[in-house]
């Protein structure tokens, strides 16, 4: 995994909230002749289940009330630890696009046209959420999802504690040595 340290935290939180994920997603350059990436896209489908740490109440209840149970999710997410922020760059509608085209929903721009002005779309059996995590307490941007980074922190301690025995045996089978690490960490409280 090649992120900075809040990309891969936020990584793991939607990773073990079930979704399956592309992290730096390039989106290549835009009218303005700048490459540009999308710090996570992430995928759920409806009926996703792991024995261990993948059943509904594991999951984050904050997270999941956005969405329709029944309903394929995807996330386009961006991540930002500093706090100073332009939120102007953030997410801007071409890249948005290009994003939407990547999960691959639908190539129908009707279907998801009011994202680019609202936190999320739903038509047919899918929805599409524009999620931003940071380190302020309220949402800097009202046409996205927002989640503190202290609470994907909160979550994955807790979520580490509850499967100890599993999550410690097993570390070093993750591919992050940060989630390593908070294993381990967790283990000696």
């Amino acid at each position: 995994m090649n992120a900075n340290f809040g990309e891969e935290l936020v990584y793991w939180y939607l990773r073990l909230n079930g979704f399956f994920l592309i992290n730096n997603f390039v989106l290549h350059q835009n009218s303005e002749r700048r490459t540009s990436d999308a710090d996570l896209l992430a995928i759920r489908f409806p009926y996703v289940y792991e024995e261990t740490g993948g059943r509904p109440e594991d999951w984050d209840p904050m997270l999941l009330s956005h969405f329709e149970p029944r309903k394929t999710v995807g996330i386009i997410c961006e991540v930002k630890t500093g706090l100073d922020l332009d939120i102007n760059k953030i997410f801007q509608d071409h890249n948005v696009n290009k994003s939407i085209q990547r999960i691959g929903f639908t190539n129908n721009e009707s279907d998801y046209k009011e994202i680019f002005h609202n936190s999320m779309v739903s038509f047919g059996d899918y929805q599409i959420a524009k999620l931003l995590v940071t380190r302020k307490l309220h949402n800097p941007k009202n046409d996205c999802l927002h989640i503190k980074m202290v609470h994907i922190r909160k979550f994955l301690r807790e979520r580490i504690h509850k499967y100890m025995d599993r999550k410690l045996g097993d570390r070093m089978f993750f591919s992050s040595s940060l989630i390593q690490y908070l294993i381990w960490d967790e283990s000696l409280k």
